[in-house]
């Protein structure tokens, strides 16, 4: 009797993992961690318009660069009045954008390879890339560069100057 309990249970457990892990594998998640992260290290490169990206005959301007970075964030200066930051994704990125002075979500989701997204923006703004060697971004058709040895996620911080 005790051993058609446990070959009962162990049958159930061994289901429930087995929905549970489905589940995740079909599902999974938006959200980057950072323990898949530790140990990697990438190049610094310029976040520019990725390889088949749509090109315009607009005036060239120079790269954004930071005014201050650490190994997973960078802060830029942002313009006073309105402004957009595009980003175009060269293979899947998640990508979170958010108000940092009132933690309010402005856009979150995946951007697939080959596919843009553009955020409108008046003041700051934080925006949290999953993968930022497949995403290039630009401030009003400006560039924005990342930093040396920067890591994933990576969080660029446009901010407005006081």
């Amino acid at each position: 009797m005790r051993r058609t309990r446990f070959v009962a249970a162990a049958a159930v457990i061994v289901v429930v993992a087995g929905i549970v892990g489905g589940a995740l594998a079909l599902g999974g998640s938006h959200h980057p961690t950072r323990a898949a992260s530790r140990g990697s290290t990438h190049r610094s490169r310029p976040l520019t318009a990725a390889r088949g990206a749509p090109s315009t005959t607009t005036v060239a301007s120079a790269d954004l660069t930071p005014a201050g970075a650490t190994a997973f964030s960078a802060r830029y200066r942002a313009p006073s009045s309105t402004y957009t930051v595009a980003i175009h994704a060269s293979a899947s990125c998640w990508v979170m954008a958010t108000d940092p002075l009132t933690g309010k979500v402005v856009w979150t989701g995946t951007i697939a390879s080959g596919a843009s997204q553009s955020v409108p923006v008046s003041g700051s703004l934080h925006v949290q890339l999953g993968a930022p060697t497949d995403a290039s971004v630009t401030l009003d058709g400006r560039p924005v560069q990342l930093p040396a040895n920067f890591r994933s996620p990576f969080t660029l911080e446009f901010a407005v100057a006081s």
